[in-house]
């Protein structure tokens, strides 16, 4: 009997000690789980990092590509309006050259031609 009475007068004790054991225990699933989750991401770091390293070496072709073209369509727009611009020359050009031929065949409108 002498048992249980030391247990009924020292419940305060036994639920602290059950209390820091059951705090014990989860603090060491806590620190086992956390170790796995850091060596799975450290593998899973290891294999994703070359597939991320070559994709952003493709990526940075690409962007390159793209910047060559641009740069290409920038020297096509100025081709294109250097183009224009001698087009319109040209137009302008034509019409003198209507009217100065209209000038030099309107007298052989009065003489019969």
């Amino acid at each position: 009997m002498s048992r249980v009475t030391w247990l009924n007068d020292h419940l305060v004790l036994l639920s602290a000690v059950l209390l820091v054991a059951l705090v014990a225990i989860g603090v060491i699933v806590i620190v086992v789980r956390g170790i796995a989750l850091v060596r799975r991401i450290s593998a899973s770091r290891r294999a994703v990092d070359p597939h991320v390293a070559t994709l952003t070496q493709s990526i940075g072709q690409a962007e390159a590509r793209v910047d060559g073209i641009a740069g290409e369509q920038q020297e096509l727009l100025e081709t294109i309006e250097r183009v224009t611009a001698r087009t319109d020359e040209l137009g302008r050009l034509v019409g003198a050259a209507s009217a100065a031929i209209a000038v030099l065949r309107s007298p052989l409108r009065y003489f019969g031609r």
